[in-house]
């Protein structure tokens, strides 16, 4: 492989980095009209739901649920794959920072700081953390509505 290949996979892996971390995909602006209703009925919307609604609209939220569920997956993987990466990067160069008596988290910090895809690396692993971060209690809080919807649907 020559260098000009390799600088390009390299460009081209830090792109796809750039693009994951620009993509806010998390809200229901990717579903349907009618996922965002029923996440935001009023008082008086929910009272006029027909037994089917609530079924339909149940059905919906348990949807998203499921995507919420495949979104925090997938980020614990880009999570697993950066660690990796970023170990491989550590271990490379620990020798060099190893005569420096401090912590082992003083020198990764070391060795990465002038590192531009350890940084980069670094970089994705926190947008992945903080998207799981905003996920944890919305996959509680919408699974709890979609039971709500199907309970008040059975009692109509």
């Amino acid at each position: 492989m020559n260098n000009s290949n390799i600088e390009e996979k390299l460009k081209e892996f830090l792109q796809r980095i750039d693009d994951y971390i620009n993509n806010k995909n998390l809200g229901t602006s990717n579903f349907h009209k009618e996922l965002k209703e029923a996440e935001s009925f009023s008082g008086q919307e929910l009272r006029d739901l027909s037994q089917e609604d609530c079924f339909n609209y149940g059905f919906l939220l348990y949807n998203y649920v499921d995507y919420l569920i495949g979104e925090r997956a997938k980020q614990q993987n880009v999570i697993s794959f950066c660690e990796e990466f970023i170990n491989k990067i550590v271990a490379r160069d620990f020798m060099d920072v190893e005569k420096f008596y401090t912590t082992k988290e003083i020198k990764v910090a070391m060795i990465t700081k002038d590192n531009h895809v350890a940084q980069k690396l670094i970089q994705f692993k926190h947008i992945a953390e903080s998207r799981i971060r905003s996920l944890e209690g919305r996959e509680f809080n919408i699974r709890k509505k979609a039971e709500c919807l199907l309970e008040k649907g059975k009692r109509k």
